[in-house]
């Protein structure tokens, strides 16, 4: 059983690290919006651009959390291609 939380925490801190990345919309008048490409159903608000990321931070980690427990795979972050 504590292998298994260990082998949880390790999975979490390395897609935590991973750069997913994001669509973002709005101002600072009506808010922010945000959802991660590569992660389902993973978005986040904020009054701020701060606050949107803080939120959107929470919510990867909820996600990811949640996949781990659930025995869903977690998509890697999509490579974004560059033309050199």
């Amino acid at each position: 059983m504590e292998v298994e939380i260990i082998n949880m925490n390790k999975e979490l801190e390395y897609h935590m690290k991973q750069h997913y990345p994001a669509i973002i919309s709005g101002n600072l008048d009506e808010g922010y919006h945000a959802s991660l490409i590569d992660i389902p159903a993973c978005s986040a608000t904020g009054e701020t651009l701060q606050k949107l990321m803080k939120n959107l931070d929470i919510a990867k980690r909820r996600w990811i959390k949640n996949a781990i427990a659930a025995g869903v795979e977690i998509p890697e972050p999509h490579k974004r291609k560059t033309n050199i």
